[in-house]
């Protein structure tokens, strides 16, 4: 019999001492409020370290309940307890991978959920938009694989990484604004006046900001370079025009306020402005004030069966605030103030990170999934037309 075998026989002995710890042997561990098997998780546990352990429960199917936190009980038969002290659990809120997104080749690709999967033929045909996180490069009989971050393996010839965006948002104050994002996918002109003309004077590229002067019309003059404009076609506006945040926020507690049709995200601090975001959206998109309801480090979004099919691994950075809308990043297009989303608001992967890191809930350590909470609540979410 292992050691491991033998000191979890003898936690389960009358009388043994309540572990001090707890660490997870594999895979993702999902966390309750209470002690019960209930339709949603408060959260879930993944990686390494020692999660602290209040007390050990009643018994359950995967061996005992263990508290961790005032509201977070797990119960798996790979959550291993222990008796040193607890500590290195990693912080998601960091990064979940230094890897790099890649797209599926032609009309569809050969998936394997597994390596059992794979070793028997049991494959999966994905269609039209497929995105895929690969962690390591593997040789499997003759042939090199990618293995992915869910544990699937793809053929390495059948995938393409995606071309990765620059577009950045910009730390800024009120005073600021107005100021606009470049989003023809061209790139844009600064104009030069000169009476009722305006010349090219010299290009701007794609996603670069400028400020600009208030104004309405097809041209708009910048604030610095006398008889300087941009055309209004080429370019996305953040006026910074908002109603006050509501009477029920803290004075600096962290927001968002999201212009629907301007495709522009303002994060804010009570009335404070933080930083400023081109983002990509849709007319399905509901307009209201919301709470973040569940905040993700990742999640795969797949919908094979539908008619617009898609498959996308790994979907960084994702903060529901009603039903499946949400705010998360985009690895599968560049087209940030153009194209038209599903429902959900788009932003540049590094962006998104940004977001999901200022805004609440907070993910504690160790914990890659978390919903909204009496003391952790989700952030305000405000979308105007």
């Amino acid at each position: 019999m292992s050691p491991l075998v033998v000191f979890l026989v003898a936690l389960a002995l009358p009388g043994a001492p309540t572990p001090v710890s707890g660490s997870i042997l594999k895979g993702t561990i999902r966390v309750y409020s209470r002690p019960a098997f209930l339709k949603e998780e408060l959260g879930m546990i993944r990686g390494p370290g020692r999660y602290a352990v209040l007390r050990k429960g009643a018994k359950c199917k995967g061996g005992y309940w263990f508290q961790l936190a005032s509201r977070a009980w797990v119960c798996s038969g790979w959550f291993i307890p222990s008796r040193e002290a607890p500590g290195g659990l990693r912080d998601w809120n960091l990064s979940f991978t230094r890897g790099r997104w890649y797209k599926g080749k032609g009309s569809h690709t050969f998936f394997a959920p597994s390596m059992g999967d794979l070793s028997r033929g049991k494959l999966v045909r994905l269609r039209k938009l497929r995105g895929f996180l690969p962690v390591e490069k593997r040789f499997i009989g003759k042939f090199p694989y990618f293995r992915l971050f869910f544990n699937g393996y793809v053929p390495e010839n059948a995938v393409e990484p995606w071309a990765q965006t620059s577009l950045r948002g910009i730390l800024a104050v009120k005073r600021d604004l107005p100021l606009v994002f470049v989003t023809a996918p061209a790139g844009a002109f600064v104009y030069r006046r000169k009476g009722a003309t305006y010349a090219p004077a010299y290009p701007l590229p794609r996603y670069a900001v400028r400020q600009v002067k208030k104004g309405t019309g097809p041209w708009i003059a910048l604030r610095q370079g006398k008889g300087m404009y941009v055309r209004r076609a080429d370019v996305a506006v953040a006026d910074g025009k908002m109603a006050p945040p509501p009477a029920s926020l803290a004075a600096r507690e962290r927001w968002a306020h999201v212009d629907l049709t301007g495709n522009i995200l303002y994060a804010m601090e009570g009335r404070t402005l933080k930083k400023v975001f081109l983002t990509a959206g849709s007319d399905e998109t509901p307009a209201g004030e919301f709470r973040v309801y569940w905040k993700l480090a990742y999640q795969t979004f797949n919908r094979q069966r539908s008619k617009e099919a898609y498959y996308l691994e790994a979907v960084p950075w994702v903060m529901f605030f009603k039903e499946s809308y949400g705010i998360h990043g985009a690895y599968w297009h560049d087209e940030f103030g153009r194209i038209k989303t599903h429902g959900c608001i788009n932003l540049s992967p590094e962006d998104s990170h940004w977001l999901f890191t200022f805004l609440g809930p907070v993910l504690p350590p160790g914990y890659v999934s978390l919903r909204s909470a009496p003391g952790n609540l989700g952030a305000l979410i405000r979308l105007v037309r």
